[in-house]
């Protein structure tokens, strides 16, 4: 027995799921992601941003995303072009800010002593003086200021640089004066 047969084979170029995005963000800033790999036009998106707050900038290109709590976050894309399909899954640290800090003083007759906690990821600590004389660091985590009467007083601002990408935070301004 003979016969001929025809079979159709349709090839179509697989999709690539691949999309950018940092690797830390701050709970108080967005991220942008961008898709950089390869689809087809009819090709179905299948996103899951792991709880974050999205906002389309172009549909399927560029996303911001945005997360409540902090923590890693596994971010995942499902890009599907009929029977092909492209899988990616990323991890992104989703940071808290800093807290702010609480500044502490004493006073002995010829000194005035500003002092805090240490806190974690602070690349720096900054003393804004307002109003007093100028002091010294002790260390990162006290700063030193001579009086030059007893009654002398001294106002400060202590900031906190971040060293990853959250926002730099302040003090309450914090006034130590010589007790009556």
């Amino acid at each position: 027995c003979r016969y001929f047969d025809f079979t159709t084979a349709v090839i179509r170029e697989n999709p690539i799921s691949a999309f950018l995005l940092d690797s830390v963000v701050c709970q108080d800033s967005s991220i942008l992601i961008r898709f950089n790999g390869s689809r087809a036009d009819s090709s179905l998106f299948q996103w899951n941003f792991d709880g974050g707050l999205i906002s389309v900038l172009v549909p399927d290109r560029e996303i911001e995303i945005k997360w409540r709590q902090p923590g890693k976050k596994r971010l995942f894309l499902k890009l599907t072009n009929y029977k092909c399909s492209d899988e990616s899954f990323r991890e992104i640290e989703v940071l808290a800010p800093l807290p702010k800090p609480q500044v502490f003083c004493e006073t002995t007759d010829s000194t005035i002593l500003f002092h805090w906690n240490k806190i974690n990821r602070v690349k720096q600590y900054k003393i804004d003086i307002l109003d007093g004389n100028t002091g010294q660091w002790v260390s990162d985590t006290s700063y030193l200021v001579t009086k030059r009467f007893f009654n002398d007083s001294s106002r400060i601002r202590l900031s906190l640089e971040d060293e990853g990408p959250c926002s730099d935070v302040a003090s309450d301004l914090i006034l130590c004066q010589s007790p009556d």
